[in-house]
C-alpha cells in the first residue's frame, strides 16, 4: 500500500476516535457552523464566498477537520438552513451617532 495513503487513513481513523470521544457534539457542531458563517460573510480582508463553495469545503474536509456525519447532516439540513438565513437576514451595522 502506498504509504502516503495509508498516513491519510491513519490519521482519519485518529481524527475519528479522537472526535467521538474527546470533543462534545456540541464543539463538533459549532465548528462547522462557524466555519460556514465565516466563508459566506464578507470580511475587511475577504469576499464572501458562494455557498455552494462553501458547503462543498466542508463536505470535503469532512474526517479531517470535520465530524464525518455532522458534516453529512448539514450538507442534508443547508436547504432548511438557508431559508431561514433569507427570513432572518443580518441587519447591517450601525454606528452610534456622535
Amino acid at each position: 500500500m502506498d504509504p502516503e495513503l495509508m498516513q491519510t487513513k491513519i490519521r482519519r481513523k485518529m481524527f475519528s476516535i479522537l472526535m467521538t470521544s474527546a470533543v462534545l457534539v456540541e464543539g463538533r457542531i459549532s465548528a462547522i457552523a462557524d466555519v460556514f458563517d465565516a466563508l459566506i460573510t464578507v470580511r475587511p480582508y475577504k469576499k464572501a464566498w458562494d455557498v455552494k463553495e462553501a458547503a462543498d469545503y466542508i463536505l470535503q474536509n469532512a474526517s479531517t477537520h470535520f465530524d464525518p456525519s455532522l458534516a453529512y447532516l448539514f450538507h442534508q439540513s443547508l436547504p432548511e438552513m438557508l431559508a431561514i438565513r433569507a427570513k432572518f437576514p443580518d441587519q447591517p451595522d450601525v454606528s452610534p451617532e456622535q
